[in-house]
């Protein structure tokens, strides 16, 4: 018998025994790998992470099997999440791979039908908050987009004439990088990590896998994030000591913000708010939309300008226009813990442009569901 041809009988073969444990599936998936046939060793090794999503080597080994079908951003992820949980005597093998993977994804065509986008005074470029080439898609198709942890000034000048809720100016930082969702929470992802449908039947809601989840009070929004979080872990996507939580305030800022110091994440001028936010001043019908349905900012976020507002992690005073005890200069990964209410951000369908502002802050008591409220994601360490 030709040998070439008995070892891929073997290798086939061990691939269909129901090896039990993740070692017994990693050393068959290796086996696979060496034998220049990475085809059979990518479900091998999805199996092993499967069992055991801790184990670095198996993102490794899935990153370097990926890399060899020619998927090197799907690899990319995977030698990022080897690399998050790898000990010290094996950085620079991990490294190696998440540089190779680096280096074979195409770059992206410049679009010569845009200018380059002019920097508002004292704005931190958009280049410089993004992670490069970091991003995780989730087993649910939502998209988490790497921000930088730093220091930036968060509310509005005294000098703002739609100025409202308490939103002093003041300089925050924060002390580690984190990851927020591309875009809220639509219907089908709802259903799918939570089985309900508490938008159905309710009034002023559109239907449709692709609309922004709606009806969603805090502590459904709080049980979304620990189910997915539960969900990515067992399918080997979670990075080590990482967990799906809401956002803070000031993390949700900082990505609304997207480098820009004005009202909105394009400028002051209001007129351009309607290619970028689901509004009052332009919406097609009474309802939450499509995500998507408006430009990203230059991080590449959608809707944080209008369509729903979002739930955020930090406590506010009810009857005091949300106001926060960790609204003040100097704050270091502030969370606000005192008050009755939940922050919620971003303005929404039903509400006019002042409120879709960068910097407007409000709030909503925990147990509340609105057509016009729903959330995104973040994902961060030691939540």
């Amino acid at each position: 018998m030709n040998r070439r041809f008995a070892s891929s009988c073997f290798l086939f073969v061990a691939a269909l025994l129901p090896a039990q444990t993740f070692d017994e599936l990693y050393q068959s998936a290796q086996a696979s790998a060496r034998a220049n046939q990475p085809a059979v060793a990518l479900p091998i090794v999805e199996r092993a992470i499967a069992k055991d999503g801790s184990r670095w080597e198996g993102h490794y080994l899935r990153g370097s099997v990926l890399l060899a079908l020619g998927r090197p951003a799907d690899a990319l992820a995977s030698a990022q999440l080897a690399a998050s949980g790898a000990p010290a005597e094996q950085v620079g093998l991990v490294t190696s791979l998440v540089d190779r993977c680096r280096a074979a994804i195409p770059a992206p065509a410049p679009d010569r039908a845009k200018g380059p986008t002019a920097q508002p005074p004292g704005a931190v470029p958009a280049a410089n908050l993004r992670v490069p080439d970091t991003r995780i898609t989730t087993t649910i198709g939502l998209v988490m987009l790497p921000v930088l942890a730093q220091t930036f000034t968060m509310g509005s000048p005294a000098s703002d004439r739609d100025r409202d809720n308490p939103e002093p100016q003041h300089r925050v930082t924060l002390t580690k990088n984190f990851w927020l969702a591309e875009t809220e929470v639509t219907q089908r992802q709802w259903r799918e990590v939570m089985g309900t449908q508490p938008w159905q039947g309710q009034s002023g809601t559109l239907l449709g896998d692709d609309v922004a989840a709606t009806f969603v009070h805090w502590q459904d929004a709080v049980e979304f994030c620990t189910k997915l979080t539960e969900r990515e872990r067992a399918a080997g996507r979670l990075p080590v000591g990482h967990a799906y939580r809401l956002p803070t305030e000031a993390e949700w800022e900082l990505a609304a913000r997207a480098g820009s110091t004005t009202s909105y994440c394009f400028g002051d001028d209001v007129a351009q708010l309607r290619d970028y936010a689901v509004y009052a001043g332009h919406r097609q019908g009474e309802h939450a939309h499509a995500v998507k349905s408006r430009r990203a900012n230059a991080l590449g976020f959608y809707d944080l300008h209008g369509n729903v507002w979002e739930w955020c992690a930090d406590l506010v005073a009810a009857g005091t226009g949300a106001k926060s005890d960790a609204c003040f200069d100097g704050a270091v990964d502030p969370l606000g813990k005192s008050g009755s209410q939940r922050a919620t951000r971003g303005g929404g369908w039903f509400y006019s442009a002042d409120h879709c502002r960068s910097a407007h802050r409000s709030g909503s008591e925990p147990g509340l569901r609105y057509g016009h409220l729903g959330f995104r994601p973040a994902l961060a360490a030691g939540s």
